[in-house]
């Protein structure tokens, strides 16, 4: 590839903690160092230009599908949970 782009969330030890706390909330927890590192070496072994690390809570995220709550782009992630 001629460049690779990673699409970072926030790290735990940012400085937006108001937003980690949101976002942890809708499924999205604050990537620790060791994540954080362990997903920029994984982006190595990609063969795609844009790539988003992140961690996400399923089970948060099932909770909000069945509410419709997750942007259509993640439905495709995320199983909702049978009726």
């Amino acid at each position: 590839l001629a460049g690779q782009s990673l699409a970072w969330g926030l790290w735990a030890e940012g400085g937006m903690a108001g937003d980690a706390q949101r976002m942890a909330g809708a499924g999205f927890p604050a990537l620790t160092v060791e994540q954080g590192l362990a997903l920029f070496d994984a982006a190595w072994g990609v063969d795609r230009s844009v790539v988003v690390p992140v961690v996400l809570d399923l089970p948060r995220l099932r909770v909000q599908v069945g509410a419709g709550g997750v942007p259509p782009m993640l439905r495709g992630l995320v199983r909702a949970p049978a009726r």
